[in-house]
């Protein structure tokens, strides 16, 4: 992977390390605060799903509102105003009801500034840069979560969970005084005033196949991999006899590898070699994961088959690099929101049936049958992607005959 020399986008992508780790940390930092105030395992429950909820669609009609302002402008706006929310929530001890309140609050700005974000880099850097600055964007979310729960954790004991959403706020101000620095020109800078639908999002995946495919592949093999991470604590313990650290570390596994494989992911060739490339990798992760997690062995084994499933959400990556690609300008901002509240919508689906699918089960009958599953759904985008190839052959040689019968 190539990280690409465009300023903007550099400036960009530093805002996003800076804003995504405070984020995650106060993700934590916001659910021991909740608890040390209730003592109420539900009201944490709560917490988390306010976080959720906006980008179910409240947050996705919200971003295509916004979509007649300036693009940069936007995110400076919503990062601080975020930054302002997560000071109020760390300086002032609120009622529980005004908590929880400015946290749906703030949360129903993340889905704006992802949809606007995702366009925006769109428009600051070129087609050829745009695979290498998908990478470099998602590689980056990897580290963050990563990097963010460990930092929430430190953070909350060094100076109270209060202390950490302060620093989450000043992160805000920091990433919105980068995005502040972007020159934007061309699409992003000159906003055409017409009125995006949801429907206009939906008109282009029908119309366009290999956008589809990426995102019903993308979709799919999201919530069955998902399926599978979620259960890691049942998993670990009820099949590899794991104590609470080795579940800790078989969790960081998933991103660590998702990490490892979207850097050093070759992003050359064009839409349908990517895509290709892309479903091959989630298959052959996902069959190797399937047969070592469904025997689950020893702890080795099930270490190994917990990083393969970690190049199942590299689909992820190529998917959003092809369908971003694809997706006309005035529509950006509208078809990235309906894409992320698919990819949410898979990964609740996911964790839920995974749960329902284990307990009912067993956590290796879950894992296994999940992982062929996937390995199934690739194949058929495989065998669906070579019969667009046929097709398209075959209007090149009718092509060919009409121009020699002319």
């Amino acid at each position: 992977m190539r990280l690409p020399s465009n300023r903007s986008f550099r400036l960009l992508l530093a805002g996003t390390i800076v804003s995504q780790l405070g984020d995650w940390s106060a993700r934590l930092a916001l659910a021991l605060l909740v608890f040390a105030r209730t003592d109420s395992d539900l009201l944490v429950g709560v917490t988390t799903a306010l976080l959720t909820i906006p980008w179910l669609g409240p947050g996705q009609w919200l971003a295509l509102k916004a979509d007649r302002f300036d693009r940069r402008r936007l995110l400076v706006a919503c990062d601080a105003t975020r930054g302002i929310v997560f000071l109020i929530l760390g300086f002032v001890e609120l009622p529980l009801v005004g908590l929880l309140g400015l946290v749906f609050f703030v949360a129903l700005i993340d889905p704006i500034f992802e949809a606007n974000r995702s366009a925006l880099i769109a428009d600051v850097v070129t087609r050829r840069d745009y695979a290498d600055a998908i990478q470099a964007t998602h590689g980056v979310n990897q580290v963050a979560q990563l990097a963010g729960f460990g930092l929430g954790g430190m953070l909350a004991a060094a100076f109270s969970p209060s202390g950490a959403l302060v620093l989450n706020g000043l992160t805000f101000f920091g990433s919105a005084s980068l995005i502040a620095l972007i020159r934007t020109t061309g699409a992003s800078s000159k906003r055409t005033g017409a009125s995006p639908s949801f429907g206009q999002a939906f008109g282009f995946l029908r119309s366009d196949p290999i956008s589809l495919l990426a995102v019903v592949a993308t979709v799919i093999t999201v919530a069955l991999a998902n399926a599978v991470e979620t259960q890691i604590p049942v998993y670990g313990e009820v099949v590899g006899g794991m104590t609470a650290r080795s579940i800790g570390f078989l969790a960081a596994t998933v991103p660590l590898a998702t990490l490892v494989i979207i850097w050093s992911l070759d992003s050359r060739g064009d839409d349908v070699t990517l895509l290709r490339r892309g479903v091959r990798m989630a298959f052959f992760s996902s069959v190797p994961a399937s047969g070592l997690l469904w025997i689950g062995m020893d702890q080795v084994s099930i270490f190994i088959g917990y990083a393969s499933v970690g190049g199942i959400f590299v689909l992820s990556t190529t998917g959003n690099i092809v369908a971003g690609r694809r997706i006309p300008p005035e529509i950006r901002v509208g078809t990235f929101a309906v894409l992320q509240a698919s990819v949410y919508v898979a990964v609740g689906v996911g964790a839920f049936g995974g749960g329902l699918f284990s307990e009912r089960t067993s956590p290796a009958n879950a894992a296994g049958w999940a992982l062929a599953i996937c390995a199934v759904v690739c194949l058929v985008v495989l065998r669906a992607m070579a019969k667009l190839d046929t097709k398209k052959d075959e209007r090149k040689a009718e092509r060919a005959t009409a121009t020699l019968g002319s």
